[in-house]
């Protein structure tokens, strides 16, 4: 039995990532991250010379799944002793849905979701004794 794969990908785009901590005497260390995808190509060939390949970039496609424009993740977070505290947003904006390969496509909407977590460290039980509660999507984004 031989398998031979033709499936190919290929992809272009860039990823940054800025952040920053400072620390205060009495209130604590403040920290906030910026995280942002920019995918300026995304093309799908499944078997060379046969099939069109598929440019995904900006796109939703039933079988492959979500291939946005560009994607940002937001995370502020706050750490006083053994106290803590993130919030964390999430940032995808609408795209095309290219399913079915012929215009006009249909949008799907934005997606922008908020997690909260707060924890405390349990020091004296040992180096990696935490509690934490975390609350997902708490604004209840779907």
């Amino acid at each position: 039995l031989l398998n031979i794969n033709l499936a190919g990908i290929e992809q272009q785009g860039l990823d940054l990532k800025l952040g920053y901590t400072f620390e205060t005497a009495a209130a604590g260390r403040f920290s906030a991250q910026l995280t942002g995808t920019y995918l300026m190509k995304y093309d799908q060939d499944l078997v060379p010379g046969v099939i069109p390949v598929e440019d995904l970039a900006g796109g939703y496609e039933d079988n492959y799944g979500m291939f946005p424009d560009w994607s940002a993740f937001l995370t502020l977070g706050w750490e006083l002793g053994p106290l803590s505290a993130n919030i964390n947003g999430t940032f995808i904006p609408s795209v095309d849905d290219i399913t079915f390969g012929t215009p006009p496509f249909a949008k799907i909407d934005s997606y922008n979701a908020w997690d909260v977590r707060f924890g405390y460290d349990f020091a004296d039980l040992g180096p990696n004794v935490r509690l934490s509660l975390s609350i997902n999507n708490i604004t209840d984004e779907e």
